[in-house]
């Protein structure tokens, strides 16, 4: 929903307290009295922004940009996809943004500069080059700081044929932040069938049992 009003009431009404904030909720360029005017729209139905994004970003300048958001709101986490374009190639949703460990490296130093979380979201299989899935964050940025982690779509991860409830055991102490889906048919991994939850190929008890056990203390988003 990008109506903010009518989002705000929704959620309100369903009792779902928490927004990742997208910019078309709250322009990432707001100034300080648009985003003082959104905090308060928030207050009022009693929902707390707590993360930004995802946001996909190929230069320093927009992960800057980003952090420098994040802080202006007041929240403490950052969902993303830093990325690169294959040489020659125009840069368009598909196989040629490629992961990109060189930003993630920067935004690592970002991380520690402004205190805040950076995950990185996963994509399925339909985007292969782009973090598939959680294995394929964690090669990135398994050596880098520790406020860098994973932000785990149920969905996407089912699609890559990984069981979500293990990825939330293996990369527990970097889960930053969970989407919350579910998917009909996994067998062709290319196509994305969502389903209403709690319906679909994830076993979302499994996943919300694994969730408990590993001490998760984030959020999970509902899609």
């Amino acid at each position: 929903v990008k109506d903010v009003d009518a989002l705000l009431a929704k959620m309100s009404e369903l009792g779902v307290r928490y927004l990742c904030v997208k910019d078309f909720h709250l322009p990432f360029t707001a100034t300080d009295a648009e985003i003082a005017s959104f905090k308060e729209k928030c207050k009022t139905h009693d929902v707390i922004p707590y993360a930004i994004g995802p946001i996909y970003m190929k230069d320093e300048a927009k992960a800057v940009e980003a952090f420098e958001f994040a802080r202006k709101l007041g929240v403490k986490t950052v969902v993303g996809v830093p990325y690169e374009v294959a040489p020659g190639k125009e840069d368009v949703w598909g196989p040629d943004r490629l992961e990109s460990r060189k930003l993630c490296a920067f935004i690592s130093t970002l991380c520690a500069r402004y205190d805040m979380r950076y995950a990185i979201h996963n994509h399925g299989p339909s985007l292969p080059n782009l973090f598939p899935n959680a294995e394929s964050v964690w090669r990135k940025i398994a050596d880098l700081d520790p406020r860098m982690g994973v932000c785990l779509d149920l969905a996407h991860e089912r699609r890559s044929g990984f069981d979500p409830s293990e990825s939330v055991r293996r990369y527990a102490g970097r889960l930053f932040d969970v989407h919350l889906n579910n998917i009909e048919d996994a067998s062709d991994p290319a196509k994305y069938l969502a389903t209403t939850l709690p319906k679909g190929m994830v076993d979302i008890p499994a996943v919300c049992a694994a969730l408990r056990t590993a001490g998760y203390d984030g959020v999970l988003s509902i899609e």
